[in-house]
């Protein structure tokens, strides 16, 4: 099913904008399920402990401080599980690695890095701020990228470095571009504000989910102009370039309706399949297919499906609510978000 997109319009004035959204979407598919069987243990030995970080070299401003204590105060104890993976099986996952952070706090927003096995992740370890961190698959270690008083969210590799989501000291958050040592360049675009999530298109385009009260929406920016489109209201956080089109997919939460996963290819918006139940986290193949896991298990999605196919049983491993996913660029990993329980950590 194909829908009109939206208008173009150079956004200034977000209540007149707000009039132009618009999105009626058909539910088309309902999600199938079956019971795949469990995962064998890796038995290498982990060593998944981290760098020492000296926190108390990191600037303290009282009133930065309170806007990232307030935010830190939020968060959920996360944790990043890795299996390895084979798409051409019918299990897609075929062996756990490890719980690579294994340790009290949040640990989310995992992002490959190209060409490697190593990726970067979001970390809030002191209840103050989260830093970017990179975990290392070689050795299976991890080291601190940024160190600074505010806080950065959902780093994405980029050809220069990395991007992410930057909570100010006032508590404004812009998408600023860093060097691959995690020094801080400047905003990628100042004027746009309330970013949340985010994902490169191809033509130095830029995919945002904003929160602007009353309205959460979905952008889509130009970086070197000012022009800005409004896809659509209620896009969720999972915003990804799909690695076989080049196209960018996102889940749209509707009242009273299924969750949706839908494509756009710059002038149209496709409608692909329902998501699960209470689920809006996923990844994509490079092959075209998306995973997610729901309750435990790992399902796959393939173009022109009308529903969702589960893989291997991933609940041994997984302890709690799954919330991100992402795969390398070879489809040889799998890294997993998981919520802890207070006791396991």
């Amino acid at each position: 099913m194909r829908v009109r997109p939206l208008a173009i319009i150079n956004v200034i004035d977000r209540a007149a904008s707000a009039t132009r959204l618009a999105c009626l979407l058909t539910t088309l598919a309902v999600v199938t399920a079956c019971m795949p069987s469990a995962l064998p243990p890796d038995t290498s030995e982990i060593d998944p402990q981290s760098e020492s970080v000296d926190h108390d070299a990191v600037a303290d401003e009282a009133s930065t401080d309170d806007a990232q204590q307030a935010i830190a105060a939020t968060v959920p104890d996360t944790d990043i599980f890795v299996f390895v993976i084979n798409p051409a099986t019918d299990a897609i996952a075929t062996r756990f690695l490890a719980n690579v952070t294994q340790r009290a706090g949040y640990d989310n927003q995992p992002a490959y890095v190209p060409g490697t096995n190593d990726f970067l992740f979001a970390s809030i370890l002191d209840g103050r701020q989260s830093d970017v961190y990179r975990f290392h698959s070689r050795d299976r270690s991890l080291s601190q990228v940024t160190s600074t008083s505010l806080s950065e969210y959902s780093p994405t590799p980029i050809d220069s470095g990395f991007s992410a989501v930057v909570v100010e000291g006032d508590g404004t958050q812009r998408l600023w571009r860093y060097d691959a040592l995690g020094e801080a360049d400047v905003p990628i675009r100042e004027d746009v504000t309330g970013v949340g999530y985010h994902a490169w298109l191809p033509d130095d385009q830029l995919a945002l989910f904003v929160v602007d009260q009353p309205l959460m929406h979905l952008d889509v920016v130009t970086v070197q102009s000012t022009e800005r489109y409004v896809l659509t209201v209620n896009g969720g956080r999972s915003l990804h370039r799909r690695p076989d089109t080049g196209t960018l997919s996102f889940v749209q939460h509707l009242p009273g309706a299924p969750s949706r996963l839908m494509d756009w290819n710059g002038s149209e918006l496709t409608f692909l399949v329902d998501m699960p139940v209470d689920v809006e986290d996923l990844t994509w193949l490079p092959d075209g297919r998306a995973l997610t896991v729901v309750d435990g298990k790992l399902l796959s999605w393939s173009p022109g499906d009308e529903s969702w196919q589960a893989h291997a049983d991933l609940s041994t491993y997984l302890p709690g609510t799954v919330t991100r996913l992402a795969v390398n660029d070879t489809a040889t990993r799998l890294a997993i978000v998981s919520s802890m329980p207070p006791l396991e950590k």
